[in-house]
C-alpha cells in the first residue's frame, strides 16, 4: 500500500546497491567495528555491505542527474547491514528510503514547477503517518551528522522515522545539483508496531 501510494503521488521505486564504497562513510559516526567488510575481488572499492541507505540513495541520484534527469522522487525498501557481536556474522534491518531532487509537480503551461522543499517532505511523511493510525507519537528537531536540518518521529525512545535536507557537504561529495531532501524511515519498528495495534472485531448484521 505504502509503495502504491508513492507510486501515485510520482514516485519510481529503485533498488540501490548492497555494496559501497568504505571511504564514502567517513565523517559519519561508525567505527570499524560497524561495518562488515567484504573480500570483493571484481571491485576492491565495493568492500563493504552498506550500514544506511543514503549514499546507495545518493548515488542513485548522481546516475540520473548525470544523464539529464534533474526532477527525482525515488524510493527504496531496502536492508542495511552492520557488525554485531551478539549475532553472527552480521544483523540486518530493513528501511523505507525516500529521496526528492528538483521539482515535485512539472512544469505545465497553465503553471510555475513546483520546487520541493521541507515543507513538501513533511506533508509526505505525515500523510504516511496518518494512514498507519500509529498513537501517542512526538516531533522533535533533528540532529544527524548528514542532515542540515529536518525533524524526527519518535514513538517512546525509538526513532521511527527522520528526514529533512542532506547537508551541502554531503551533497557535494556526490556532485549532486540542487536541494536533496531525503526521509528514513525505520520499517521494522513501524511494522512490529502495527502488528501490536489491537483490532477490534464488528460482527455485522444478519
Amino acid at each position: 500500500n505504502v509503495a502504491n501510494h508513492l507510486i501515485h503521488l510520482g514516485f519510481s521505486e529503485m533498488m540501490g546497491l548492497s555494496l559501497i564504497d568504505s571511504r564514502a562513510i567517513k565523517l559519519t559516526g561508525y567505527t570499524s567495528d560497524d561495518l562488515v567488510y567484504i573480500n570483493n575481488t571484481s571491485n576492491v572499492h565495493l568492500d563493504i555491505m552498506r550500514p544506511d541507505l543514503v549514499r546507495s540513495g545518493l548515488q542513485s541520484l548522481q546516475f540520473n542527474q548525470n544523464r539529464q534527469q534533474t526532477d527525482l522522487k525515488l524510493f527504496e525498501f531496502g536492508k542495511t547491514y552492520k557488525s554485531n557481536n551478539d549475532s553472527w556474522p552480521f544483523v540486518e534491518h530493513e528501511y523505507l528510503a525516500i529521496f526528492i531532487t528538483g521539482a515535485v509537480v512539472a512544469e505545465h503551461w497553465q503553471s510555475k514547477e513546483i520546487k520541493q522543499g521541507l515543507f513538501y517532505i513533511k506533508g509526505l511523511v505525515d500523510s504516511l503517518v496518518s494512514t498507519w493510525s500509529l498513537k501517542n507519537l512526538t516531533e522533535s528537531h533533528l540532529d544527524h551528522v548528514d542532515f542540515e536540518y529536518g525533524f524526527q518521529i519518535n514513538a517512546g525512545k525509538d526513532v521511527l522515522i527522520h528526514y529533512g535536507k542532506i547537508n551541502t557537504k554531503l551533497a557535494k561529495d556526490y556532485d549532486l545539483r540542487g536541494e536533496v531532501l531525503v526521509a528514513m524511515a525505520d520499517w521494522e519498528k513501524i511494522w512490529s508496531l502495527l502488528n501490536k495495534k489491537q483490532i477490534t472485531a464488528i460482527t455485522l448484521p444478519s
